[in-house]
């Protein structure tokens, strides 16, 4: 069953050709995205279909100490 994860802080949202959507999200201490999950982000709903990994690992250190991950995003509705 998908979790309806709320509430997320969207720091960044950005769609990069052909990849897709790719959101820089932070979301509540304890919480870890999932493949799966849903996010609702300024009247739109989004699906996480995957969790982006820096190859630097100072920068994905800092940002799991704060609970900030690059989700790659599937819109579910909300945008035209």
């Amino acid at each position: 069953m998908n979790r309806i994860l709320q509430p997320v802080k969207v720091i960044n949202l950005n769609n990069y050709r052909p990849i897709g959507i790719i959101g820089t999200v932070k979301f509540e201490e304890g919480v870890l995205p999932v493949v799966g999950d849903i996010i609702n982000y300024e009247g739109a709903t989004y699906r996480i279909t995957g969790i982006v990994v820096s190859s630097n690992s100072e920068l994905l250190n800092n940002n799991m100490d704060q609970n900030i991950y690059d989700c790659k995003l599937e819109v579910i509705t909300g945008i035209d």
